[in-house]
């Protein structure tokens, strides 16, 4: 991934734009003027989603779906959630909060957002979002509501599209009886069948066991 200049605090840094990347953009002129207005920000966001594909391949795909999607007046990699103003204030007064969201994933950056935006009065969603902070300041990367896939269940999730669409909508309460469910069999593959279950579930799109 690549590495990020330091500016001063306060001020938004701007991304270096990988070489495959520029060359995209360059051969799509709408792409690029579209890049052009972005905010640094949202660049990086493009720029850490092509940037954590795997493979070669994936990759190239990525930089090809990122110009459509820039072409096309998008402002954001559509795995990305918006970051609210408030949010955004926030983790600009919060160094070390702002430091580490720079460094999670798209799916943990929804994740917090998932669980900030659920809230339904204001006040409440404003203390998320100083919680949000303290933990991200703490080094969480999930919110303390979250529980934690399973490397069974990731792995179950990623080889069944369907699911693991569903999956990323679902609220932190719905995949925590998700998840509840699963670990509460007793044997391995009692277990593993609940895994195999729910992603026919989620794939047929269920919310809840």
């Amino acid at each position: 991934m690549n590495k990020i200049n330091p500016k001063p605090a306060g001020e938004e840094s701007e991304p270096r734009v990988p070489t495959d990347l520029r060359k995209a953009l360059s051969a799509t002129p709408m792409a690029k003027a579209q890049w052009r207005d972005l905010t640094p920000i949202a660049r990086r966001d493009f720029i850490s989603w092509i940037d954590s594909a795997k493979q070669p391949e994936t990759r190239r795909r990525r930089i090809e779906r990122a110009c459509v999607m820039l072409a096309a007046g998008k402002r954001r990699p559509c795995c990305f959630s918006i970051v609210s103003l408030n949010l955004h204030t926030a983790l600009a007064a919060t160094p070390m909060a702002k430091a580490q969201w720079r460094d999670l994933t798209p799916i943990a950056r929804r994740d917090f957002i998932s669980w900030i935006d659920s809230a339904k009065q204001p006040e409440t969603r404003r203390r998320r979002i100083e919680r949000a902070c303290s933990m991200l300041a703490a080094g969480k990367r999930r919110p303390c509501c979250y529980s934690i896939v399973s490397f069974n269940l990731y792995t179950a999730l990623n080889s069944t599209p369907k699911a693991k669409a569903k999956w990323r909508y679902l609220t932190p309460i719905e995949r925590r009886d998700f998840i509840s469910w699963m670990d509460s069999a007793k044997e391995p593959e009692r277990h593993r069948r609940r895994i195999e279950k729910a992603c026919a579930m989620l794939a047929a799109g269920k919310r809840r066991p």
